[in-house]
């Protein structure tokens, strides 16, 4: 009777603690804290109800979530192709109390492992973690931003629109494997890089190979050198005058020979100035980098008669009807362009409107001297 009584105790004692540990309102957070110190991870859930709500391996890159069947009570993962299963560690979330093997502990997953999810009331429930190898990947492709990458599905594709004089490492880095995996050989690849270079791909399985070949862009076509070819028509300038290229023609020569007229402006052109006199100065026709050069003369402003004026009239300015034109004492100065003057030869060439044969009065006579003028006048008697 007293071991009966003894034992009632022990029960209600038992049960009582379980319930000090859930907690007012019947959940394990007490029970969990504990828990978390063990490293497993909780989720919460009815008390009595042991599972596995996630299993994964967080530590991979990318991480691999497992697939819990619930009604199988099983958890299946792939992992990539190369992974050590020998020694994963699984981040394990669940409802209830405990999980054994731990979560955060390594384990061999060579062989499916059994996981037990402990409630907190001592109920189990065992689940079969398998982990599979994921197959090597067969991709044995690249792609490209920057050149043009052919997509045939074949042993031999292309890489083409590679610019004329690029570097095998600028061409390398322009490039992207088709899976992370892949090896790449290059040393079919020159520095720089030119038509008919390979790239070898292999796959992941190291079986699958993909050979690129590739074509580079024809060399630009760029001037070699320019040429006058029909000078200018102006060569002799005047001080003050601005550059005349009328009637130049320049001709430019290509990297392919050809041959183009190129358009020349005072800006293609140095070395010009007309401030002062000078023999042979050399003017230089610039075109993408690429001169030519020829000499004009610049010679001082010509000085020109800009006009006339009698400084002393002639001595005879009264003519008797028959007499001829008598010049002398007659005196006609010159005003230049450089404010200089000059007495002016004048003969009976310079004189027009001279006629003796009537008396007339005030018979105009015209001194003309380099197309300027001037007048005087005389009378003609009996």
């Amino acid at each position: 009777m007293k071991k009966i009584a003894w034992m009632g105790l022990l029960f209600v004692m038992t049960i009582g603690l379980i319930f000090t540990l859930m907690g007012q309102s019947g959940s394990y957070s007490d029970f969990k804290d504990v828990e978390k110190s063990q490293g497993n991870v909780f989720q919460a859930g009815t008390w009595e109800d042991p599972k596995v709500i996630a299993f994964s391996f967080q530590g991979l890159t990318p991480a691999v979530i497992g697939v819990v069947n619930e009604g199988a009570h099983t958890v299946a993962l792939t992992v990539p192709f190369g992974t050590n299963v020998t020694d994963l560690v699984p981040t394990i979330v669940i409802t209830g109390a405990s999980v054994n093997p731990l979560s955060g502990v390594a384990n061999n997953f060579t062989t499916p492992q059994t996981y037990t999810v402990t409630s907190v009331i001592a109920t189990t429930q065992d689940y079969i973690v398998t982990v599979t190898i994921a197959a090597p990947s067969t991709v044995a492709t690249v792609t490209s931003g920057t050149y043009t990458v052919s997509a045939g599905g074949t042993a031999t594709e292309t890489i083409t629109d590679v610019p004329f004089e690029t570097a095998k490492a600028t061409f390398l880095a322009a490039l992207t494997k088709g899976e992370t995996h892949q090896t790449w050989v290059d040393t079919g690849i020159a520095d720089t890089v030119v038509t008919d270079n390979t790239l070898v791909v292999t796959a992941q399985d190291g079986t699958t190979v993909v050979t690129y070949t590739v074509t580079v862009n024809a060399a630009p076509v760029v001037l070699n050198s320019i040429a006058i070819t029909t000078p200018a028509t102006k060569l002799i300038y005047t001080v003050g005058d601005s550059l005349d290229l009328t009637g130049l023609v320049v001709t430019g020569t290509y990297s392919d020979s050809s041959t183009k007229v190129e358009t020349i402006t005072g800006a293609n052109v140095t070395g010009f100035d007309s401030s002062a006199p000078v023999v042979d100065q050399v003017l230089t026709i610039t075109v993408d980098g690429k001169t030519t050069t020829y000499t004009v003369d610049v010679v001082a402003v010509p000085v020109t008669l800009q006009s006339i004026a009698i400084t002393t009239p002639a001595t005879k300015l009264v003519y008797t009807v028959g007499d001829s034109l008598d010049l002398t004492g007659l005196v006609v100065t010159g005003t230049y362009s450089d404010s200089s003057t000059k007495v002016e030869t004048i003969t009976g060439a310079n004189v027009t409107g001279f006629d003796s044969s009537a008396p007339v009065v005030d018979q105009v006579l015209t001194i003309t001297v380099d197309g300027k003028t001037t007048t005087y006048t005389v009378d003609v008697v009996n």
